[in-house]
């Protein structure tokens, strides 16, 4: 094989994609601790809620060791606090039972406005839930943002941990580039048309049956005026086939001009030379 001539240097990203990882990784954190920041009111409001409801009756009893449970208890019952209607004896009973519950709700809410947590209902409090719950309905804002952030910056891990098996190699007249899935690809240096840097500070090139891209190298500037050095010399070398093409035609004129005497070997000789070059 040839010399290589210039090869990529790779751009390495590696602290920078940590550093946004542990970017990333902060702001979950600080988005949790505005959440548990938040949630503290509700909490207080829940447990006075909860300890007033325990000490007034012992109908939730069986509830009150498992917290989720009794909140969803205490949020089902206070909602269907109202009066049913009716004069019959289910009507009556169930009119009993709401006003049983409102006498409760009414209860917890006494407790709450002399806590200082009078700015909402015993039935909001309880409806907000556990930790967990509360975060997944008032929390939407920090999930989508985190959830998107995430998937952003794992994309871009992935297309970069990708590019970075990339590598472009130059050789006297043929330039080697190594692809993100290990293949390579070789085209001939007179083949390509085009260099161009790119704004991922890496190199396009195109030509005939030829497109290759490589990002994040160092050396791209440098890589993209050594190639086009080296085809303008091969251009220089051999002429563009329709000047050869027409030149060619010009001699035969020239000869036939020759041959019927109209100009001398020498003028003819000297005319071949100009229309070649040499």
């Amino acid at each position: 094989m040839e010399n290589i001539i210039m090869q990529s240097k790779k751009i390495n990203k590696d602290k920078t994609m940590r550093n946004l990882w542990l970017s990333l990784a902060a702001l979950l954190v600080v988005s949790l601790l505005i959440m548990v920041i938040r949630y503290a009111p509700v909490k207080k409001a829940q447990d006075i809620i909860i300890s007033c409801i325990v000490a007034e009756t012992d109908d939730y009893d069986e509830f009150k060791n498992n917290r989720k449970t009794m909140l969803e208890e205490l949020t089902s019952d206070f909602h269907t606090r109202s009066h049913i209607g009716g004069d019959d004896v289910w009507s009556n009973l169930a009119n009993a039972y709401t006003d049983y519950l409102r006498a409760l709700a009414d209860l917890a809410d006494d407790h709450l406005k002399l806590a200082g947590y009078g700015n909402k209902t015993a039935y909001t409090w309880v409806s907000y839930g556990t930790f967990g719950q509360f975060c997944l309905e008032e929390g939407i804002p920090f999930i989508i943002i985190n959830l998107f952030l995430f998937v952003s910056l794992g994309i871009a891990n992935v297309l970069y941990c990708k590019d970075k098996r990339t590598e472009l190699s130059i050789l006297d007249n043929v330039v080697i580039g190594k692809k993100s899935n290990g293949k390579t690809v070789q085209f001939l240096l007179k083949d390509i048309k085009s260099v161009e840097t790119t704004k991922t500070q890496g190199l396009k090139i195109t030509g005939a049956g030829i497109k290759y891209d490589i990002h994040l190298i160092q050396n791209a500037e440098e890589m993209k005026n050594l190639m086009m050095d080296m085809l303008a010399e091969v251009n220089h070398g051999h002429p563009d086939v329709a000047m050869v093409v027409s030149s060619a035609n010009d001699i035969k004129e020239y000869k036939k001009l020759l041959d019927a005497g109209i100009i001398t070997q020498e003028e003819f000789d000297a005319k071949k030379k100009q229309l070649l070059g040499l």
